[in-house]
């Protein structure tokens, strides 16, 4: 389990942050699909639902 900092932990990672470079490296990472979090897609045929429906 992670554990909160204080808020002077807080402010002192907060202050040494680069923000621009944490955004560019992330640009670069998902340009060269490298994304932290990835979702799939499965695309089904909807026509066999439609077709039950329209017989009800």
């Amino acid at each position: 389990m992670a554990t909160l900092m204080t808020d002077d932990e807080l402010e002192k990672f907060e202050a040494d942050r680069d923000i621009g470079a944490e955004i560019l490296e992330g640009i670069k990472d998902m340009l060269n699909n490298n994304a932290a979090r990835r979702t799939t897609v499965i695309e089904t045929d909807s026509s066999p639902a439609s077709k039950n429906r329209s017989n009800e």
